[in-house]
């Protein structure tokens, strides 16, 4: 489930049947959504918006509607759409397209500016954690990550510790390609470590049960067998079954010992360690567990292809000052969209961090993303921040989806307003009861129909559509 918190219970809702009446005034209507029915985001705890109508309901033309009459309303609002089917074309934008062929880019590299919790190492953290989720990559692919990125921020002298630098340009996917290759062809060219394997004397280590962080070797009848690293290496042999079963399988009944070299380095510094004494000792049960910085830096590589292929995340970034912008994502897979459009939430999130709190209800920015599926559904997501913080820095979020599955109840609490289009027969039940609408309410809406509340008001409407409104918006 997106977003998964504590639900917080919703206000009884009290529906007007069929009801077209609106208790705002003509001096602060707002923007006019349909039948006289106003929505008014000045005089609502919060800006956010969740829909949810199923294909054919008119969601997207109620979406469009609200953003187009919000730039016409506010001019000096900005308004974002994340486009990801490549229909949310908006008289007046100012659309980037992001695909191959594209001379944009979006990217995910550039550093937080915000001294309590930005910087270059936060950021790797940060993309990391990104490119996992949508690439599936292992927990040793993401730590390989995370220390490749850092890397790649040194080189352009983009240092953690020196807030200065951090306003520098920002490496790439092309730095990052450039120095995965590099792993991948110098995997073991690291001179220093080596001479440190060439010079550690694996019969005069320490004997025993080390509660620390190293490289660790069995032995079976004073013959080396079996060389690994481990951040615990006591904890490591006794839960690393698949060890354990090499042992067995190989010298059944019989007895071990082990020998270990506190290496108190950082992982990867680790790990090149380690594989230097394999190739120096090659111990037997080695052969077939072998793990090599090599191995381990093409497994990533081939996991990051795509985003490499495409050439997204190398292109200049357009700097997103116009006031109504589409970013079309419809040309990419699903992985590099989601890995876009995340990316570009946290980093408007970041700066309106860096804004200030707004001293009014009426947000700066109005992000709008039709598709709550493409997005991260864990907590800590760009739009779970924005769901939970984004209101008193001034950015709003209108997160739309076709089924109730991409929509967490915590995510429909925290949304002052809320939009029901008709949805699938099999979804009614569900809409309903998550909504707390009337069943009956639900199952007979029809095309443009919306069941909308604003805090415990609720009215039935006909959305007023797009294409009414660019052909007289004065109405």
């Amino acid at each position: 489930m997106m977003f998964a918190r504590k639900e917080k219970p919703l206000p009884v809702a009290v529906l007007k049947p069929e009801s077209t009446n609106n208790t705002q005034s003509p001096e602060d209507e707002g923007i006019h959504l349909g039948e006289g029915y106003y929505w008014n985001p000045e005089n609502l705890p919060n800006g956010h918006i969740v829909a949810i109508g199923a294909s054919g309901s008119g969601k997207t033309q109620t979406l469009k509607a609200i953003a187009f009459s919000l730039h016409k309303t506010y001019p000096d609002m900005q308004v974002i759409l994340l486009d990801f089917h490549g229909d949310q074309e908006i008289v007046g934008e100012t659309c980037y397209p992001i695909h191959m062929a594209s001379p944009h880019g979006i990217n995910p590299l550039v550093v937080n500016l915000d001294p309590e919790g930005g910087g270059s190492n936060l950021q790797a953290i940060q993309i990391a954690g990104i490119l996992k989720k949508s690439l599936r990559l292992g927990p040793n692919q993401e730590g390989m990550l995370i220390e490749i990125i850092k890397t790649c921020y040194l080189k352009r002298g983009i240092v953690q510790e020196k807030q200065e630098t951090w306003s520098l340009e920002p490496p790439n996917f092309d730095d990052l390609e450039e120095e995965l290759n590099r792993r991948v062809a110098t995997a073991f060219q690291d001179e220093e470590k080596k001479e440190l394997a060439e010079d550690i004397c694996i019969q005069n280590l320490p004997v025993g049960k080390p509660n620390t962080s190293g490289i660790y070797f069995i032995f079976h009848q004073n013959k080396l067998v079996y060389i690994g690293a481990a951040r615990d290496i006591q904890k490591r042999i006794d839960g690393h079954h698949h060890i354990r079963y090499l042992l067995k399988e190989h010298y059944p009944g019989e007895t071990f010992q082990l020998r270990y070299y506190e290496h108190l380095s950082d992982w990867q510094e680790l790990i090149k360690l380690e594989n230097y004494l394999i190739q120096i000792h090659k111990p037997p049960l080695n052969q077939t567990t072998l793990r090599t910085e090599c191995k381990d830096s093409q497994k990533l590589k081939l996991k990051l292809a795509a985003t490499f292929q495409y050439g997204v995340f190398s292109r200049p970034q357009p700097k997103l000052t116009e006031k109504l912008i589409r970013i079309d994502l419809s040309k990419l897979p699903p992985s590099l969209a989601a890995i876009s459009a995340e990316s570009l939430a946290w980093q408007l999130m970041n700066q309106h961090r860096l804004r200030g709190e707004i001293l009014g209800r009426l947000p700066r920015t109005f992000l709008f993303i039709d598709e709550a599926k493409e997005m991260p559904k864990n907590e800590g997501s760009a739009c779970d921040r924005i769901i939970c913080d984004g209101r008193k820095y001034g950015l709003a979020l209108v997160l739309a989806s076709q089924s109730e599955r991409h929509l967490s109840q915590d995510v429909i609490s925290n949304s002052a307003t809320k939009i029901v289009l008709p949805v699938d027969a099999s979804e009614v039940t569900k809409v309903a009861k998550k909504f707390r609408f009337s069943e009956k309410k639900v199952a007979q809406l029809e095309s443009l129909n919306a069941l909308i509340r604003n805090g415990s008001n609720a009215e039935f409407i006909t959305i007023k559509p797009y294409y009414f409104r660019i052909n007289n918006d004065s109405k």
